[in-house]
């Protein structure tokens, strides 16, 4: 056997002086099998020498079900949350002795029937409303697809609505402080518009249940100084009682912070900011802060248990919502 030809369960048989039967006897572990204590070592012995490793494609034959979990995700442009949440995913899951794929959508939604003849999963992880072609060609599968969406899709809201819930944690810590009116900071543009869309609605909803006056948006087109003027217009223009504000994303609640101390206006006894993300910079900006942090290795690792759940065939109740985030208290609020 050369350098390169991969070692099969024959080569560790010959290695071992024993027959393939018992190779697979020792590397799958059979119960009721009488094999000597002696004899098991010469065969992992001869499976390490050799880097022998049964294939998956066997391995699934004779136990009838895979161990492999594809996630499909969209074209999206990379960011550190996504990483962080699909890397927690691969380590939550291979606790429960799974292994993930991951594959990208093509920019349309689609993903090519290749991958789908090319691997046979326990089960689906959609982290993006699938187009119907793709759910179609899931179902041919008979395997389970869980939905982890990051967003909204039209006006699908995903079970786990944890922008919605972001927003809506922002409106009860402000009010908890002692905010009396509400201001809404976001990107004008965004390549994931539901993104503010459901924050927004969670921050819309939560104060319309408060009662208190429907926040102001304030849409600003940059974070650099000359395109910040909506959001300085907005806060000369503040009046009565202490203003709290929304800010889409950490670094949009910088930028606030860096306009209400040029207007001379105090954090957090005029205005009070919370932020969304929990960016490590969150703690280096005066005053530092508050921000609303995902817990994502947490709700990923929860998410595993659902889909492993599911693989076994073990169902769950799907309006139970996981809780995902909580408020970071600095200084700004």
């Amino acid at each position: 056997m050369t350098e390169s030809a991969r070692a099969t369960s024959a080569d560790v048989a010959k290695r071992a002086g024993v027959s393939r039967t018992t190779v697979s006897f020792v590397l799958n572990d059979s119960p009721g099998q009488t094999i000597s204590a002696a004899t098991r070592e010469a065969v992992l012995a001869a499976a390490r020498e050799l880097g022998y490793t049964p294939s998956a494609a066997a391995r699934l034959l004779r136990s009838g079900s895979s161990r492999l979990v594809l996630c499909v995700a969209p074209s999206w442009q990379p960011s550190a949350i996504m990483d962080r949440a699909v890397t927690a995913l691969t380590d939550a899951l291979r606790m429960h002795g799974y292994a993930t794929v991951l594959t990208k959508a093509a920019p349309d939604g689609v993903v090519s029937e290749l991958l789908w003849r090319s691997v046979t999963p326990a089960a689906v992880v959609a982290m993006y409303d699938l187009p119907h072609v793709v759910r179609a060609q899931v179902d041919t599968l008979r395997v389970p697809l869980y939905d982890l969406w990051f967003h909204s899709s039209g006006d699908r809201i995903p079970v786990d609505d944890f922008q919605g819930a972001a927003g809506r944690a922002q409106v009860e810590h402000l009010l908890s402080r002692g905010a009396e009116r509400l201001l809404i900071v976001a990107p004008s543009e965004l390549l994931e518009l539901e993104i503010r869309s459901d924050r927004l609605r969670g921050v819309r909803a939560a104060a319309d249940e408060s009662g208190v006056p429907a926040p102001d948006l304030v849409l600003l087109d940059g974070l650099h100084p000359s395109e910040r003027q909506p959001l300085r217009t907005s806060l000369q223009a503040r009046s009565g009682g202490r203003l709290g504000i929304c800010a889409f994303n950490d670094l949009h609640a910088i930028a606030t912070i860096f306009e209400a101390r040029a207007l001379g206006l105090h954090i957090p006894d005029d205005i009070l900011i919370v932020g969304i993300d929990d960016d490590p910079v969150s703690t280096l900006i005066d005053p530092p802060l508050s921000s609303v942090r995902f817990d994502i290795d947490g709700h990923m690792s929860r998410v595993a248990t659902r889909i492993t759940d599911l693989a076994r065939g073990v169902s769950y109740r799907g309006d139970e919502l996981l809780a995902t985030e909580w408020v970071v208290q600095r200084s700004s609020t």
